[in-house]
């Protein structure tokens, strides 16, 4: 874990693997929180990115992610008992603080039971899972979250009900499901579904909480409906406030004798019996659950976590994405990065801080109309693209391209101003999905998705208008089976463009862009494993790469050879984006099952996981932050590859980089290295930082051997005997050294002259 300092800059930790070597670092979204808790003098508030720790007074906020062990990122729970802290995730991990870091238990995970819910009563947890209650053992001596009994069967609900809440005081334990409540004596046999008495209800229930003998709940939110109760298991008191009907709440707590409801709908107060009223959030007023330290009230929000001053809560800035789906990316000369969050706006990463463009962020001048127009459609935008200067081209649904340039202002090509035309039934809303900057002539080609004038693609000059393409391309005209573009991607003098159920087509342009007659047109569909096709990029020899629904294909032009690539068994067929890097490894993702590398030094594919994936193979295990992926990008400066997905980005540093810094050299002896095949021939590696594996690379960035921390001859040292992963010895050259820790990357060289 790594403190930050007013903004939240990302841990970085090494992972040990062998295939895909690197470093990785998460970014998630930090802003919706789902749980809080108070402890050792911090604030711990679960997101659905991971957990925020702030020490009040500090000036300093930390964050945990699944780097730091955790075995998700939506974390549903926070509770301390018996002076630890533990939590649960949507995604069926729960574990506890050891530390610095979590011990994640993965019982429930590795059956695929979300949790939804974590109470303490008497020596033991309760789950509310998506199959009953688990209640689990927490004693010294065993897991740190081992399940000790499940609860399946409440009175006469059905069997393996998901429960949504649970509650407990000294003596029962209450379960809250969209059917009702239950609830069962604790210290009796809560196995026998006799054990338990319910109280059917008309709607969900969305919070529980055990007091004076009852319990607190509220059902899901219904127009002019009551959402707030309370029951002893005979009577049912309703909250007699008409003014708290249609609420939206999913939490309940107290703070200084007075009691609180809190959710959607904001954060409100019961200050004498039978009224509420609202308590202020600064900035946007949705609230969840609440926790006290040093008498202050502590919320999670919507907007991160807030604090409350005078019975207004101020929330506290959180440096992150914002956005459920993180679905396309583009990188800048300049490093920026830009990241679509789906049904948001885009988020842009430089210099470690993350700007959000969003209708809650930006600050849009209510005098420019073209401002405004882009402030209040920003949440269309769905693919975006940067050339060679550095200016933003975003393809939307509905509203044409946008253009932001690097001094902020924006521009709109839309059916007013441009060759883009709408759709059938909708004229006026033009459809671009895909968009690509071709470096080669200096153009940028814009597709127009089922447009009324049949246009496919046109290229344009970035500093003019839409009006005037270069070249354009019809459907029914070019060869084109139809123009419900995807994707498009050139390189090699071609254009290779994605459409519905059509699989791929080429355009290999000629010399003469304006000219058509060079033009040469090829379909590729049947020779694919599927006709859905996804996305395709390019490769520096000029090869295509295919992102089908049944897995990828690669393409040469030059011969018309389709290849189907044969994919890892545990990196899945739901391929939706596909990057060729400059080394012309191909990296994938997929929608459940994490990504995959093809590395092109020995054409052979590896499987990129989490960690916390069952049934994977060891080394397929990463820091990759999330199993569902949406896109991922190559930044040649740097050498990173970024994973988005849902709720998070993942980077893999592979520190291999054009403009990779190091931040140290390593210590060759003896230098150059001269092999004869002899046992005791040893180049000696020295300087490594403890925590620090060194990976050797051939000059073109191809990973050869790993030595990791436990195989070093010492502490700071590694002897490399000449060989690779397989124990086969290398050819004579010159090899890269890399050895990325927490504190920086150290790099060297060493020459290899083979004596036999």
């Amino acid at each position: 874990m790594k403190i930050l300092y007013l903004i939240i800059t990302l841990s970085l930790v090494v992972t040990a693997l062998t295939q895909v070597p690197g470093t990785w670092e998460t970014f998630a979204d930090m802003n919706y929180a789902m749980s809080i808790a108070s402890f050792e003098g911090k604030i711990y508030t679960g997101t659905k990115g991971g957990i925020l720790v702030y020490k009040p007074g500090s000036g300093n906020i930390e964050i945990m992610t699944n780097i730091d062990g955790l075995g998700g990122l939506e974390i549903v729970a926070l509770v301390v008992h018996n002076g630890k802290l533990y939590y649960g995730c949507s995604n069926g991990a729960l574990g506890r603080l050891d530390g610095e870091v979590w011990t994640t238990y993965s019982d429930l995970l590795r059956a695929n039971i979300p949790v939804n819910d974590l109470i303490p009563a008497g020596e033991n947890l309760y789950a509310a899972t998506g199959q009953g209650i688990s209640k689990l053992n927490v004693l010294p001596g065993y897991e740190a979250v081992e399940v000790a009994e499940n609860y399946m069967k409440f009175g006469d609900y059905e069997s393996n009900i998901a429960v949504n809440r649970v509650a407990a005081d000294d003596t029962v334990l209450w379960v809250g499901t969209d059917e009702g409540l239950a609830f069962g004596r604790l210290g009796s046999n809560l196995f026998v579904p006799e054990a338990w008495q319910t109280i059917g209800t008309d709607r969900p229930i969305t919070a529980l909480m055990a007091d004076s003998g009852g319990v607190w709940f509220a059902l899901e939110q219904a127009t002019d409906m009551p959402t707030i109760f309370w029951t002893d298991g005979i009577i049912i008191d309703t909250v007699s406030d008409s003014w708290m009907n249609d609420r939206d709440i999913d939490g309940f707590f107290y703070y200084k004798g007075e009691f609180y409801a809190a959710g959607h709908s904001g954060l409100f107060i019961y200050d004498h019996p039978g009224d509420f009223d609202r308590i202020q959030v600064e900035g946007y007023f949705p609230a969840h659950r609440g926790t006290v330290l040093n008498d202050s009230l502590y919320v999670g929000l919507e907007v991160g976590f807030g604090v409350m001053i005078n019975d207004t809560v101020w929330p506290y800035a959180i440096n992150c994405p914002r956005g459920g789906g993180f679905t396309d990316i583009a990188i800048a000369p300049n490093g920026d990065v830009w990241v679509v969050a789906h049904g948001y706006g885009i988020n842009r990463f430089r210099d470690g801080v993350w700007t959000v463009f969003d209708t809650r962020s930006m600050e849009p001048d209510s005098s420019d109309s073209i401002s405004m127009a882009v402030y209040n459609t920003i949440y269309k935008i769905e693919a975006v693209e940067l050339d060679c200067d550095g200016t933003l081209w975003a393809g939307t649904s509905g509203y044409g391209v946008y253009k932001r340039f690097t001094n902020g202002d924006w521009e709109i090509f839309d059916r007013t101003n441009s060759i883009l035309t709408g759709y059938p039934g909708c004229e006026n809303d033009e459809l671009c999905w895909a968009l690509a900057y071709d470096d080669e002539r200096d153009v940028m080609w814009i597709t127009n998705y089922f447009a009324i004038s049949n246009l496919v693609a046109a290229a344009f000059e970035r500093h003019g208008d839409l009006e005037n393409p270069i070249v354009s391309y019809y459907s029914g005209v070019s060869g084109f089976p139809n123009n419900l573009v995807y994707d498009i991607a050139a390189g090699s003098g071609r254009i290779w463009l994605v459409l519905k159920d059509e699989g791929v087509t080429m355009v290999d342009v000629g010399p003469d862009l304006e000219s058509f007659s060079d033009d040469f047109v090829v379909n590729y569909n049947d020779e694919l494993p599927s006709a859905s096709a996804k996305r395709v990029d390019v490769d520096t020899t000029g090869k295509a790469w295919v992102a089908v629904a049944g897995g990828v294909a690669s393409i040469d032009p030059a011969f018309g050879l389709v290849t189907i690539q044969a994919l890892p068994e545990n990196a899945g067929s739901g391929v939706n984006d596909i990057v060729v890097d400059k080394w012309n490894n191909v990296w994938i993702t997929t929608d459940q099952s994490g990504a995959a590398m093809y590395r092109s030094s020995d054409s052979s594919w590896h499987a990129i996981r989490t960690s916390y994936t069952p049934d994977i193979l060891p080394e397929e295990r990463t820091d990759l932050a999330t199993e569902v992926l949406y896109a991922v990008a190559f930044n040649p400066t740097t050498g990173d590859v970024w994973f988005c997905g849902e709720g998070a980005i993942s980077v893999l540093h592979t520190g291999l980089g054009e403009g990779s810094e190091s931040d140290g050299e390593l210590v060759v002896y003896p230098n150059p290295f001269i092999w004869y095949r002899k046992a005791t021939d040893m180049v000696s590696i020295s300087g490594i930082p403890s925590d620090a594996h060194l990976y050797i690379y051939t000059p073109d960035g191809q990973p050869i051997r790993t030595i990791s921390v436990s195989d070093r001859s010492s502490i700071s040292t590694a002897l490399w005997d000449g060989r690779n992963n397989a124990g086969e010895p290398v050819a004579s050259g010159i090899y890269l050294l890399s050895a990325p820790s927490s504190s920086g990357t150290l790099r060297g060289k060493v020459a290899l002259i083979r004596g036999d």
